[in-house]
Formats: structure tokens, C-alpha cells, sequence
């Protein structure tokens, strides 16, 4: 793993090491790898919910608002032939390509 050197203001490091000594976290590595992980998820999260609300207000996106709605539009998709993994790949690649995560 690639190493990096941070600074971080005092109370910070205060903070890490009364988790680490809690039982939190096993190191301060643990605990900065666990915190990147989790904000770069967010961001991502923050990313795909912009995406979806930018659509929504342009009025390109679909709104389905309970289980039947979600039961109408996937079989008006399967009637026109259209194959579901295909429809929704784009989305699945975009969402999950940093995390090498196959369908």
C-alpha cells in the first residue's frame, strides 16, 4: 500500500487515539482508511442523488412511487423487448466502477 504522511490539528489526533483506545478502530491507519472509505462513499452517494434530482426537475426522470408502479414499468419495458440488465448497466457501471463490482 502507498504510504502518505498528513497533519492534522491536535484535537484530531486526540480524538483518534481515544477510539483507537476503545477498541474502535485497531490502528490510526484503520481508522483514517475507514473514514476515506466511508466519505468517498457519500460522495458518491451525494453525486448519484444531484444526478437523479437534476433529471427529475428536467423532467427526464421516471418517478416510481410504490411496488405496483415499479411492477408497470418493468413489464412495459419487457414488452418492448428491451432486456432489463441491459437497460440498467450504464447506471450499475457508473455507480459501481470504482468498486469493481460485477452483475
Amino acid at each position: 500500500m502507498p504510504k502518505i504522511s498528513v497533519f492534522i490539528p491536535a484535537y484530531l489526533k486526540t480524538e483518534a487515539e481515544q477510539l483507537i483506545k476503545e477498541g474502535h478502530f485497531v490502528s490510526l491507519s484503520d481508522l483514517i482508511r475507514t473514514a476515506l472509505r466511508k466519505t468517498i462513499d457519500q460522495a458518491q452517494q451525494n453525486f448519484i442523488f444531484h444526478e437523479f434530482k437534476r433529471e427529475y426537475r428536467r423532467g427526464g426522470a421516471i418517478v416510481l412511487e410504490n411496488p405496483r408502479d415499479v411492477e408497470v414499468f418493468l413489464e412495459t419495458v419487457a414488452n418492448k423487448g428491451e432486456k432489463i440488465k441491459e437497460l440498467f448497466q450504464p447506471a450499475r457501471k457508473h455507480i459501481y466502477q470504482k468498486r469493481k463490482i460485477k452483475f
